[in-house]
C-alpha cells in the first residue's frame, strides 16, 4: 500500500509539473484565413484585422502597401490580448506580396530588400527548408513609433510572386509567441 502511495504522489506531482508547462511542439487550437491563392492557420484566440478593427472601432480596415518591403499587404491576423495602455496591439503577423521579377530568385529579391545601413538590427539570417522549399528568415528588432519590435520575416515562392510572413511582437513576447508565428508558417500554402 505504501509504495502504491508513493507512486500516486510522485504522479500527481508529474502531471502538475508538467501540465504548467508550455513546449515548443505544443498543440495550439487554430482557425483558418484563405484569401486569393493562401491558406494559413492562425491561434484560435486571434482576430484578423478585419475583425478586429469592424468590431470595436468606427473603422474600416485596408491591407496597406508596405513601403519597407516594396510589397502588398494580402491578409492579417493579431492578438487582442496583447494591447497595452498605449496600444490597440502589439503582436501581429501580416502576410506580404511581391512581384518575382524574371530571372530573379527569391534569394535575390530577399537580399535586395533589406538595406545594409538600416534602422534595424539583425538577431538571425538564415535559409530554410519549409514543407521542402528553400524559404529565407531574417529576425530583427526595429522600432515602429515609439516601441522596439522584435520582427521574424520569411519568405516563400509562389507561382510568380513571393511571399512573406511579417511577424511582429515586443522583445519581451518573442518567445512566448514564436510556436504561435510558427503555426501560421508552417501551415502557410500558396493555392
Amino acid at each position: 500500500m505504501k509504495i502504491s502511495s508513493y507512486a500516486f504522489i510522485f504522479l500527481m506531482v508529474l502531471t502538475v509539473s508538467i501540465s504548467g508547462c508550455a513546449h515548443h511542439g505544443d498543440e495550439i487550437n487554430s482557425k483558418k484565413y484563405r484569401t486569393g491563392e493562401i491558406f494559413f492557420q492562425y491561434p484560435s484566440g486571434w482576430n484578423t484585422f478585419y475583425e478586429f478593427w469592424s468590431s470595436d472601432f468606427d473603422f474600416h480596415y485596408t491591407p496597406k502597401y508596405y513601403p519597407d518591403l516594396d510589397a502588398e499587404e494580402v491578409a492579417g491576423v493579431l492578438d487582442p490580448a496583447s494591447s497595452t495602455p498605449y496600444e490597440k496591439y502589439t503582436t501581429w503577423v501580416k502576410v506580404y506580396e511581391k512581384s518575382l521579377p524574371a530571372g530573379s530568385s527569391v534569394e535575390s529579391v530577399f537580399s535586395a530588400s533589406y538595406p545594409q545601413n538600416s534602422s534595424f538590427k539583425i538577431i538571425t539570417n538564415n535559409s530554410v527548408a519549409i514543407k521542402g522549399n528553400n524559404s529565407y528568415e531574417l529576425v530583427y528588432q526595429k522600432y515602429r513609433g515609439e516601441n522596439l519590435y522584435q520582427v521574424k520575416d520569411v519568405w516563400f515562392a509562389g507561382r510568380e510572386n513571393v511571399y512573406i510572413i511579417s511577424c511582429w511582437t515586443l522583445p519581451l513576447n518573442y518567445q512566448k509567441n514564436e510556436n504561435k508565428f510558427q503555426v501560421i508558417i508552417d501551415s502557410f500554402t500558396v493555392l
